[in-house]
């Protein structure tokens, strides 16, 4: 009796490859001091983002975007030539940290609503670095600072940070 793994054909484990291995092998060689294949994808990803904003000519965003290899890799990633522009378009006027552009980027790509539980909890602990920060902090300040983020989100106030510290307390008490 035979078993089945002796008849499957053997496949390389992992996901195929996305890239040439020409096309892996030029770009290693812009990068010699990048050896492990996450990082060559990475490049990979950045490369192919580059040069789609070439080909569209899209000469002042990639100014920016030249210094931002995270970001860079991140572009890489979306297939739609178009909707890869229009990002990079948004990315640029953002001009956010590396780890934030990825996140944004990332979060666009994979679609889908986020996770309520993500944001709590990156509320938290915003919350606590600031509480540990301004030991006095109460309950209450909290209480005001949602309120008027929440303003804020839903448009009902002005979003610059500066105005709403100087905006009157919802609830009567100075912020």
């Amino acid at each position: 009796m035979e078993t089945t793994s002796q008849n499957a054909q053997t496949k390389k484990p992992g996901r195929p490859p996305v890239f040439t291995a020409e096309f892996r092998a030029a770009v290693g060689s812009k990068f010699p001091n990048v050896r492990s294949e996450r990082a060559i994808a990475n490049r990979c990803y950045g490369e192919y983002a580059r040069q789609v904003l070439a080909k569209h000519g899209e000469t002042e965003i990639m100014c920016w975007l030249e210094s931002q290899p995270t970001i860079m890799s991140e572009l890489g990633r979306i297939e739609d030539e178009l909707e890869l522009l229009k990002v990079a378009e948004q990315i640029c006027n953002l001009k956010p940290s590396a780890h934030a552009g990825a996140l944004l980027i990332r979060g666009h790509r994979k679609g889908g609503l986020p996770d309520p539980g993500a944001l709590a909890d990156c509320l938290i602990r915003a919350i606590n670095r600031f509480r540990f920060r301004h030991r006095n902090c109460s309950a209450q300040h909290i209480r005001e600072a949602f309120q008027l983020v929440l303003l804020t989100v839903e448009g009902k106030t002005e979003s610059d940070p500066k105005s709403l510290r100087k905006a009157p307390s919802v609830f009567g008490v100075a912020v």
